[in-house]
């Protein structure tokens, strides 16, 4: 089975924004919460906790302004 869920993977792909580092990141983040939960499958919600962090939402604010 899939370690990532396919729409955890769109999220992953969308919030990189092709930099394959900040994939990689959000990647391992993601596992994180995912084992605090006690899933197997990284899904929507343990991606969502990490992009809330400040360093992930940093580039993005920086972007728009």
């Amino acid at each position: 089975p899939n370690t990532f869920s396919a729409e955890a993977l769109d999220l992953i792909v969308r919030s990189s924004a092709g930099v394959l580092r900040k994939g990689r990141n959000l990647c391992l983040g993601s596992l994180i919460p995912a084992v605090l939960d006690q899933t197997r499958t990284v899904g929507l919600k343990q991606v969502n906790q990490v992009l809330v962090q400040p360093h992930w939402r940093k580039d993005h604010d920086l972007a728009q302004t």
